[in-house]
């Protein structure tokens, strides 16, 4: 079996939930809650803490256990097959394809305008495949390799743009009141951190016996405390104004990057975090997918489903998001879908593991 350690794990779910939301997080909660957007990302951190109490119980109802094999022992061999086929069918599929839109749209508005939309997807889509065929130890053993960089690389972009900041831009703090910093949180709540049920698909790869919802906490804080920097410096640099207009604000604000007179415009920095980021973060929901989807259809091998359900997935990020617009509108309702299956999942297990172990009874003596 493909094995990570818990330390890669932790790294690994950094990278994924940076992934896409560094890039557009800034927008969104700045759309909402303007200046206090920064107190939204706080808040929505905290709230992304919640599914995993709901995690580590399943962790310890179910230890070692793939979740396409917790769905059946919790719901009944032909429910759980049914519900678990329905989920891994579509959830994992809308992160993909919206993930795979954004790196297009991305690219083709910023740095490689004239390369068509299907060229980049299809090209993304081959990379991600080997990496998911080569299987989680060499995604994870990656992500361990990268991630110093990547966090460095975000320290640097904030350090450098720190000089430019205005407070008098945050300010007056909660002007509006709480309710818009509450409904703005949910945005980062479920975008990227109510998906943390995904990663019970490698419960059965991790070695040792350090708890899994830890290293997921820990993930998450990282990673949630520097995407809250970065709406922090995209509201005090570009004003709230600018950063809820612009789709990236974040490269925006390495437009911003300059040494004097002779060094400017390195927001490839940006565009190097970002596409590391998002490369972990479709390889690993590619994987939770093709392998929940085989355990389930009783495949031997998940790799021979790898490579049709990229291309299908590559085909509906063009045909269900016609254009950015669709795609914005699209992201907005998807944050309550995630934060529906963000609680509702675990709490769907938890409930069906207590109704099977009231009805078989307590175990003799």
């Amino acid at each position: 079996m493909d094995r990570l350690n818990p330390r890669q794990l932790t790294m690994l779910a950094t990278m994924y939930y940076i992934g896409s939301s560094i890039l557009v997080s800034p927008a969104y909660l700045a759309e909402r809650a303007g200046n206090d957007a920064w107190i939204s990302g706080l808040l929505g951190l905290m709230i992304g803490f919640l599914p995993l109490l709901l995690i580590y119980a399943l962790e310890k109802s179910y230890p070692g256990k793939h979740l396409g094999q917790i769905f059946e022992s919790a719901l009944g061999k032909l429910t759980g097959r049914i519900i678990g086929f329905a989920y891994f069918l579509t959830y994992p599929m809308g992160i993909i394809t919206l993930s795979l839109r954004d790196i297009g749209d991305f690219l083709t508005t910023s740095l490689l305008r004239d390369t068509p939309l299907e060229v980049l997807i299809l090209f993304t889509l081959v990379v991600i495949s080997i990496a998911v065929r080569l299987g989680i130890g060499t995604i994870s053993r990656t992500a361990e390799l990268f991630f110093p960089w990547v966090i460095l690389l975000i320290l640097l972009l904030l350090v450098f743009v720190a000089p430019k900041a205005d407070i008098e831009n945050i300010e007056p703090v909660l002007a509006s009141g709480w309710q818009p910093v509450m409904a703005a949180s949910l945005s980062l709540a479920g975008f990227p951190f109510m998906e943390h049920c995904l990663f019970m698909t490698v419960f059965a790869n991790v070695k040792g016996k350090s708890s899994l919802a830890l290293q997921l906490g820990k993930g998450t804080l990282i990673s949630g405390l520097l995407i809250v920097l970065v709406v922090f410096m995209c509201l005090a640099v570009l004003n709230p104004g600018k950063t809820a207009t612009y789709v990236f604000p974040t490269y925006e604000l390495g437009k911003m990057i300059e040494f004097g007179q002779f060094v400017r415009r390195i927001e490839v920095i940006v565009a190097f975090i970002w596409f590391f980021t998002i490369f972990f973060r479709v390889s690993f929901v590619l994987y939770s997918m093709v392998t929940g989807l085989s355990y389930l259809l009783k495949l031997h091998d998940y790799r021979v489903i790898t490579f049709p359900v990229a291309v299908i997935s590559g085909a509906l990020a063009l045909l269900w998001y016609p254009n950015i617009t669709e795609l914005n509108n699209f992201s907005k309702m998807w944050t309550y879908i995630t934060l529906l299956s963000g609680l509702g999942l675990p709490i769907l297990l938890l409930g069906g593991s207590a109704v099977q172990k009231m009805f078989r009874g307590p175990k003799p003596p």
